[in-house]
């Protein structure tokens, strides 16, 4: 009797043993969520869409959308989000957090078109997938070889677009092509790099009939196999109207207040759209800026226009000073920003500008990082023609600014041309003019921060000082906006000189008493030589970068027993 005792009490001490080991193991395990995109990648306004969530995390999570209802559903990775009927923006970024963290925010895309699931088998032009409407597709390049095609009615004069969002607008992993091709297989339209890696194709059709919309895809990063690809992650949304569609606005930036803009594209009429800052209503915690010239973006924020039934949208500069027609050959007035075209190849604009010695300028010339192919080549001559600055494309967008200390006063003439001597009616650019601001920019390396009551966790951030017409920028006091209770972060002083000048540390530490997850901003102030104030900005991501950095504040041990 005495062993089965000593049997069933080893038995018992195994079990006990187990059971904490693999509790304890499972809280050793425990991990952010790793989100990786989601499919469908987006949905119509005034919808409630559900979507899969992909990537690496326990079920359920929780999600954050940008401030918008999100809810986590049953199964695995499925979430719905409602899109209201007036959202502006045309995406909103998710997030999956747990106690332990968040993971990196995805885009969801948003518009105004009903929305369709592609619907296999549809790689052949005799066995599309038919539409009957203006509508998105939300689809996926799911195997190597795979093609997806997508019939439409025309009548004769009508005009179709066809533009795709995949790689540059969610990352997707695919260098895609849009072809319009007969039923036979004969190709009448096609286009590659649009906007980034995402093609768009407008037809004009001759004459009533079917025609075929067909999508194929390399790898976004070459490699040696010539072959069309595909996966999982190849997902996609189409938007195939014969209805309006738009691109951007007629002016490529507007002055704050602004109330409407016109817009620009293809079957528009003549109707204004209701032009308002982007986020401001929905997402005030998570505002996006454009990824620029610091110089350029100083003083401004992003504005957004869509329309009713309409594809597309438009992202004009929202800016502080007068936004106004200049024909070229006529006089820039500091500061002001306008648009020309170069119509036609070998054309060179020219602007007159009077400067003042030591006036120190910036002059901006963008046309590609706004997705049109005018590459700039930016001039400005004395008043005895002589050259005395120049600048070609730069960075990745290949839009230039140019900056420069004026040594005497005069008239000057300033000349924009396409480097490569190209031309045509797309060949518009937004050009500023301005003198250099005194101002700053504080950027992070990261997106979310995880504090426990263990230690301080420390974020570095970067500061990127400007001196200008108003004189030189003094001291930066940078600070946490939107901290919870029991969660502290001491303000830090950024200096005009020495090593803190250019980076600082922020300290984030919590007396564990409180679990929390949500979003903050940090923020920079500075009074010298004027009243300055900056939100600290995350990296760049599908053009755009924001402001919202995701603390998570872990509940101490003892705290969690309680």
């Amino acid at each position: 009797m005495k062993r089965q005792t000593d049997a069933s009490t080893l038995r018992l001490s195994a079990l006990l043993f187990l059971a904490l080991f693999v509790c304890n193991s499972s809280k050793a395990l425990a991990a952010p969520p790793n989100l990786t995109f989601l499919y469908p990648a987006g949905g119509q306004r005034g919808t409630k869409v559900n979507t899969m969530c992909n990537g690496t995390f326990e079920w359920p999570a929780q999600v954050w959308a940008s401030g918008l209802q999100a809810t986590c559903l049953k199964d695995k990775g499925q979430i719905e989000i409602a899109l209201p009927a007036d959202f502006d923006n045309d995406r909103v970024w998710v997030r999956l957090f747990n106690d332990e963290g968040a993971s990196t925010a995805v885009p969801f895309l948003v518009n105004s078109l009903n929305s369709v699931a592609e619907a296999e088998p549809n790689d052949e032009t005799i066995s599309p997938q038919a539409l009957t409407d203006q509508q998105t597709i939300d689809g996926k390049l799911d195997k190597m070889g795979d093609v997806d095609c997508f019939s439409v009615e025309m009548k004769s004069g009508e005009t179709l677009v066809a533009a795709l969002e995949a790689n540059t607008a969610f990352g997707s992993p695919m260098d895609a092509v849009l072809q319009i091709v007969t039923p036979d297989g004969i190709v009448l339209s096609e286009n590659h790099d649009a906007v980034g890696l995402d093609p768009r194709v407008v037809f004009h059709a001759k004459s009533d009939g079917t025609y075929i919309v067909r999508l194929f895809a390399f790898a976004a990063n070459p490699n040696t196999r010539i072959e069309h690809h595909g996966g999982d992650n190849y997902t996609y949304r189409l938007t195939i109207t014969n209805g309006p569609f738009i691109t951007r606005s007629a002016q490529l930036a507007a002055r704050n207040g602004t109330a409407k803009v016109q817009p620009v594209g293809w079957n528009l009429d003549d109707q204004l759209v209701t032009l308002q800052p982007i986020g401001a209503k929905y997402s005030p915690m998570s505002r996006e800026y454009e990824d620029v010239d610091q110089r350029l973006r100083v003083g401004s924020t992003l504005g957004f226009a869509f329309q009713d039934g309409a594809g597309g949208f438009a992202k004009p500069r929202l800016v502080e000073h007068e936004v106004i027609e200049v024909t070229p050959g006529q006089q820039l007035v500091l500061p002001v920003t306008t648009h020309g075209t170069i119509g036609s190849q070998k054309q060179v604009n020219e602007y007159k500008l009077s400067l003042k010695k030591d006036d120190q300028i910036v002059i901006g010339v963008e046309s590609i990082g706004l997705h049109l192919p005018l590459v700039p080549l930016v001039r400005l001559f004395d008043s005895e023609a002589k050259a005395v600055a120049e600048v070609l494309e730069t960075g990745p967008a290949r839009d230039v600014v140019l900056q420069h200390d004026v040594k005497q006063d005069g008239e000057y003439t300033l000349t924009i041309a396409d480097r490569y001597q190209n031309g045509g009616k797309r060949f518009w650019y937004r050009l500023t003019a301005r003198h250099l601001q005194t101002s700053f920019e504080l950027s992070t390396s990261t997106d979310s921060v995880v504090v426990d009551s263990a230690k301080p966790t420390e974020v570095e951030i970067t500061v990127a000082r400007m001196s200008g017409s108003q004189g030189k920028l003094g001291d930066i006091k940078i600070s946490a906006s939107g901290l919870p209770e029991g969660v502290t972060c001491d303000p830090v002083v950024s200096a005009a000189e020495g090593d803190s000048s250019k980076k600082v540390k922020l300290a984030f530490a919590t007396t564990g008493s409180i679990q929390f997850s949500g979003p903050i901003q940090i923020v920079g102030t500075a009074s010298e030589p004027e009243s300055l104030s900056v939100n600290c900005l995350t990296p760049a991501r599908f053009e755009t970068r924001r402001d919202e950095i995701w603390l998570t504040a872990k509940k101490s041990a003892e705290n969690s027993e309680q």
